[in-house]
């Protein structure tokens, strides 16, 4: 099946085409990611981290088409898209600065002339659930730490936004062993499909509340583990301020970036009321001179 997807800035427009993966395709797709995870893990994780480093190294060389797919597919201005790209660069390189730390500890031995340690391993095959607000910088958070540590990964983008992750899986494939990323394109029936597979060691999920608890419920069926990052509540407490509009500017920054539709966003304020009136009638300003537009036409 083909899925469309259309500008959120001008609905008429289809900006790309995908097909859907197949329910019956994901028994072969999870065993080639076993099989390419058996392989990586054996790769010494200090080199392990010098591949994952060409894998960035090759992403951010197409920065420019990330930042524009996800512009076209969810609408955030181009200058966020491309912030959003540097950002997720930044943060997998700091990751990959961990392949050569230790992965255990030393432990005193109640036997002479002995030590107990401990070591961690791979975890094996990795399934990351990903929303369509980050479309890049959140299956890099997956992905990376991931790979860096010995683990193939599955990831499925939201059915809005999937052509980050299938660029992120295509230049994968150019510079790391074949099936290692792999992109599962989809709505809920597939993703629960993923979740309740006996071939997922480990699922991280973001996005609801309500898809979270299921799939935590079919993580559980087959005992894997499952790491949730769901919805957040986040107020701002002004109290007293000399100077309202620096911090009434941060409140609107942080209420409307990305539409105000991600977990951070501030989506109420609790004020003393001597300020109330200056507030209210700062942030509704600030509100009605906001212009809607498309996103691709910020540079």
């Amino acid at each position: 099946m083909l899925i469309e997807i259309r500008n959120p800035a001008a609905p008429e427009q289809i900006v790309a085409t995908f097909n859907e993966t197949p329910l019956g395709a994901l028994d072969d797709c999870v065993a080639r990611a076993g099989l390419a995870q058996a392989g990586w893990a054996a790769i010494p994780q200090p080199e392990r981290g010098a591949l994952v480093a060409n894998f960035v190294d090759a992403l951010e060389a197409r920065a420019e088409d990330i930042a524009m797919s996800i512009t076209k597919e969810m609408g955030k201005p181009l200058a966020e898209a491309r912030g959003e790209v540097a950002k997720a660069v930044g943060e997998s390189r700091v990751c990959i600065g961990r392949a050569s730390a230790p992965i255990g500890d030393v432990f005193p031995s109640q036997i002479p002339g002995t030590v107990a340690y401990s070591t961690r391993r791979p975890r094996g095959v990795i399934l990351g659930i990903n929303p369509w607000n980050f479309p890049f910088s959140t299956p890099m958070r997956k992905a990376i730490p991931s790979l860096v540590y010995g683990n193939a990964i599955i990831l499925k983008p939201a059915s809005l936004t999937p052509g980050a992750i299938v660029l992120m899986a295509e230049i994968a494939a150019e510079v790391l062993p074949a099936d290692l990323v792999q992109s599962a394109i989809g709505g809920g029936a597939l993703g629960q499909a993923l979740a309740e597979h006996i071939g997922i060691d480990a699922i991280s999920f973001t996005g609801s509340v309500e898809v979270g608890k299921r799939v935590a419920i079919a993580a559980a069926g087959h005992l894997a583990e499952v790491s949730l990052e769901l919805g957040g509540k986040n107020p701002a407490i002004l109290h007293d301020a000399t100077d309202l509009e620096p911090v009434l500017d941060e409140i609107m920054a942080s209420a409307f970036a990305v539409c105000g539709q991600r977990c951070t966003a501030v989506s109420r304020v609790v004020v003393n009321r001597t300020l109330e009136a200056q507030v209210v009638a700062g942030l509704s300003k600030s509100a009605k001179a906001m212009q809607p537009k498309n996103g691709a036409s910020d540079g």
